[in-house]
């Protein structure tokens, strides 16, 4: 069943859809993740999360897990991070 989408969810999906470039940036961990938030967004569900908690719960540790290490990687390379963007100084 479709659900209506708020205005800070609806930004998020595109956000998430714009920053996506399949498969360069992408790896089996995050795009089960993003689909994840594309249906708890969009439905207010995602079975998967009632029936296998942990597989989804290992998918999201191992995004953050990406996402850590390419921050603390861009601050390595004296990048940093304004509003949400990484430049370099």
């Amino acid at each position: 069943m479709k659900r209506k989408i708020d205005g800070k969810a609806r930004e998020a999906l595109k956000l998430m859809g714009q920053a996506r470039d399949f498969p360069h940036n992408t790896c089996p961990a995050s795009r089960h993740v993003a689909l994840a938030a594309e249906l708890l967004i969009k439905h207010g569900e995602y079975a998967m999360l009632r029936e296998d908690p942990d597989h989804v719960a290992m998918s999201m540790a191992g995004t953050v897990t990406s996402l850590w290490k390419a921050r603390t990687k861009l601050q390595e390379l004296g990048y940093e991070e304004s509003d949400g963007e990484w430049e370099k100084p």
